[in-house]
């Protein structure tokens, strides 16, 4: 019986380490940062770094906690402008893929060699997920900054193994609502100039259910 019982409490330890709880709604699910760059044709491009997926862990770098060394990483489908101004200074920006769905795909590499000069280096390793926009927007008051606001649905997601576990993103989050404050952003003038800032921000369970 003690044996037996042993057995049932390892049993029980081993199936709580396995139970990934689900981000509640409401909370950060996400920190991240990154930079976005906007074309002379005005195509955007997002891309960026995770250094903290609630569930999976903070400190997500192989080394120091800077870009280069991330884990974890995503990047957009390229994108493209509409843009609204409101005000003398503000304009409403809303972000649509340039053809097909607009995505944002999470990549995971276990030997990061990540590099804001080589964009790949941010689609490299395997896809563990793809979250679908359903909307993305920016409010941007040149010269001073620019806040991007989106929603973001999980479209698909695999398997993957870090630090000793197996972990898949559905388990976590199945919609997010992002935040991001971007760094000042500068004029920019049509078919003339290229322009990357770099930003940061939270993703916040949107749907826990």
């Amino acid at each position: 019986m003690k044996k037996l019982m042993t057995i049932i409490l390892v049993a029980a330890i081993w199936l709580g380490a396995q139970t990934t709880l689900r981000v509640p709604t409401g909370a950060i699910a996400i920190h991240f940062g990154g930079r976005t760059s906007v074309a002379a044709d005005t195509t955007v491009n997002i891309l960026g770094y995770f250094p903290t997926i609630d569930g999976i862990g903070s400190n997500l770098f192989a080394g120091e906690p800077e870009a280069r060394n991330a884990f974890f990483t995503f990047r957009s489908v390229p994108l493209k402008p509409t843009v609204t101004p409101t005000t003398r200074f503000l304009s409403f920006i809303g972000l649509a893929p340039v053809q097909g769905e607009g995505f944002y795909n999470v990549y995971f590499q276990s030997n990061p060699n990540r590099d804001f000069s080589r964009p790949d280096t941010f689609s490299e390793g395997q896809l563990v997920a793809s979250f679908r926009a359903r909307s993305a927007s920016v409010n941007l008051m040149p010269h001073v900054s620019a806040v991007f606001n989106a929603t973001l649905i999980l479209d698909n997601s695999s398997d993957f193994n870090f630090r000793g576990r197996t972990f898949n993103l559905r388990n976590h989050v199945n919609t997010l609502t992002i935040h991001a404050l971007t760094e000042p952003f500068p004029s920019f003038e049509l078919g003339r100039d290229n322009v990357t800032l770099g930003f940061a921000g939270v993703g916040v369970a949107a749907n826990s259910d």
